[in-house]
């Protein structure tokens, strides 16, 4: 025996920005097929990998062809199922900002009063850690007293 692939599935846009209007189609190669119904899925009780998708609601109009009609209203990954008899076919769509967020290198809340040296060798003693530099997996700042591994480094 050998499986055999579905020529069927759901052809559309896979990004979009928000309030963006997107027209998705259950295809069968060059046909397009009616589906039972259309549906939003939302994520599993327990997932892995690249299952997430986001728990805001899509506007979801079908189309008197078969189509569907989908708006997002915000940014995140939607997932989009069509129905036709026992066989669900599934999408994903990206939606983004309809203007793209700042890049954001820190935040400063002030108010810092410095590092506090017999705290920090405790943590890293609660850590298992022993303060040492690199040590194969972080590196440290040049010029400061902070390390970007597994423990504090303190000098």
């Amino acid at each position: 025996l050998r499986a055999q692939t579905s020529p069927v599935g759901i052809v559309g846009p896979t990004t979009a920005v928000s309030s963006q209007p997107l027209t998705l189609r259950l295809m069968s190669g060059s046909q397009q097929l009616v589906p039972d119904s259309w549906r939003q899925l939302y994520n599993p009780d327990r997932y892995t990998g690249t299952e997430w998708v986001t728990s805001f609601d899509l506007q979801l109009q079908p189309n008197a062809d078969g189509s569907l009609t989908a708006t997002a209203r915000y940014p995140g990954r939607y997932k989009i199922a069509a129905v036709q008899g026992a066989q669900q076919y599934t999408t994903t769509v990206v939606v983004k900002p309809v203007r793209p967020l700042f890049k954001m290198k820190g935040l400063d809340f002030g108010g810092f009063t410095g590092l506090d040296r017999a705290y920090a060798a405790n943590a890293n003693r609660a850590l298992g850690t022993d303060g040492q530099r690199d040590r194969g997996r972080g590196r440290s700042i040049p010029g400061s007293e902070y390390h970007t591994g597994d423990g504090l480094d303190c000098r």
